[in-house]
C-alpha cells in the first residue's frame, strides 16, 4: 500500500517489519494480536499489535489510520508512547511495552495483579481524567474508554491505549456513528444519536 494512504503526520514513524522480534503473545482482539517483542535497532522491549489481515481496505484501513494518527500526534504522560508502524503487510503498530497489564486485570485479580492502595487508585483515576482532558483539548474523542484500555506502568500510573475507535473532530459540533463497547457506551452513542466528547465522560 502506498505511503500516501496513511496519515502524513505519521510518516516519520514508518518502520520495517524485519526490525521487529516477536517474543510471545500477550493479548488477542477482534482485529489482531498483541505481542511482547524487541525493536532490534534499539534492543528495547516493545508491544507489537499485529493485524490478522494482510489487506487494509474499508473499515480496517480506517481503524488502522485512526490509531496511527492518534498515537503519532497526541503526546501526554497518560497516553501510550508510540514507536512506529508498518505500511506493508504484516501490518503492525509498535508502542512502548507497559509491564503491569490492564487496569481491568488489576481490578479483578487476574494473573499477576498488583496490590494497589487506595492512594494509588486515586492517582490512577486522576491520571485517566488528565489524559482524557488532554484528548478533548486536542479535539479527540476516544469513544472506547474502559478499564481494558487503560494499562498500568511501572510507576503504577495509568496509560490510556487503543485508539482504533477514536475520532478527531471539532468538539463544538455533534456527531453520529457507532464504535466502542456497549456496556461502557453513553445512551446517545448506543442509540446512534448525536453525541460529543461527553460520551467519554460517561465511560469514565
Amino acid at each position: 500500500m502506498q505511503n500516501d494512504s496513511f496519515p502524513p503526520e505519521a510518516h516519520h514513524y514508518i518502520l520495517y517489519y524485519d526490525n521487529l522480534q516477536f517474543v510471545k503473545v500477550i493479548g488477542n482482539g477482534a482485529y489482531g494480536e498483541v505481542w511482547e517483542g524487541i525493536y532490534l535497532p534499539t534492543q528495547k522491549k516493545v508491544a507489537i499489535k499485529k493485524l490478522h489481515t494482510d489487506i487494509l481496505d474499508g473499515n480496517m484501513h480506517e481503524l488502522y489510520n485512526r490509531e496511527v494518527l492518534a498515537l503519532s500526534t497526541l503526546k501526554n504522560t497518560f497516553l501510550l508512547p508510540f514507536i512506529g508502524f508498518t505500511t506493508v503487510p504484516p501490518y503492525c503498530i509498535v508502542t512502548k511495552f507497559i509491564p503491569n497489564n490492564s487496569l481491568f486485570n488489576n481490578l479483578h485479580g487476574k494473573e499477576n495483579a498488583l496490590q494497589l492502595t487506595p492512594t494509588e487508585f486515586n492517582i490512577i483515576a486522576f491520571g485517566i481524567a488528565v489524559g482524557m482532558s488532554y484528548l478533548h483539548a486536542n479535539k479527540t474523542i476516544h469513544r472506547d474508554l474502559k478499564s481494558q484500555n487503560v494499562l498500568i506502568d511501572d510507576r503504577k500510573y495509568p496509560i490510556i491505549c487503543d485508539f482504533g475507535s477514536s475520532k478527531n473532530t471539532d468538539l463544538s459540533l455533534t456527531m453520529t456513528g457507532q464504535g466502542g463497547t456497549p456496556s461502557y457506551m453513553a445512551p446517545e452513542f448506543l442509540q446512534n444519536e448525536k453525541y460529543d466528547e461527553k460520551v467519554d465522560v460517561y465511560s469514565y
